[in-house]
């Protein structure tokens, strides 16, 4: 008995190393687990992240899109109001011609009235006058006559 107590003592003794390398093993067996696990997780965020990185560029370029839409449209607005005010600026100057013509045609409509007028007296003169030399002259005809 004493032999088979020596035996397992022999046997234990020889085991202590690969003991010691099986702790070892199984302590370097988890560590490269934890590592793998903290390499996996890491890959997982670089993921998450990549993914977070391409839905924030999608939602930059989507707001850059926009913000040039924007843009052109208020170009656009902006072209249209300045033709607008082109209209209505050239729409003034018309006015003002018309205005200017209608001023000029009263104008002129006056100062011919004045010239009717003045010719219509002229006439009506020149008519009083004939009556009084045509009966200037035919009472000189009757004092002949009578004469």
């Amino acid at each position: 008995m004493f032999r088979k107590k020596e035996v397992i003592q022999i046997a234990e003794l020889r085991a202590e190393p690969i003991k010691e390398i099986q702790l070892q093993l199984s302590e370097e067996l988890y560590e490269s687990k934890f590592i793998f696990n903290i390499n996996r997780m890491q890959w997982k965020l670089k993921r998450e992240v990549i993914g977070d990185a391409q839905k924030v560029s999608e939602i930059n370029s989507k707001i850059s899109i926009i913000k040039e839409q924007n843009k052109s449209q208020l170009k656009e607005e902006f072209l249209k109001l300045t033709q607008d005010v082109v209209n209505l600026e050239q729409q003034k100057v018309n006015q003002i011609k018309t205005i200017r013509k209608l001023v000029d045609d009263k104008e002129y409509a006056e100062k011919k009235s004045k010239e009717m007028k003045k010719l219509y007296l002229q006439s009506q003169i020149r008519n009083e006058q004939l009556k009084k030399m045509i009966l200037e002259e035919e009472e000189r005809f009757k004092s002949l006559i009578l004469n």
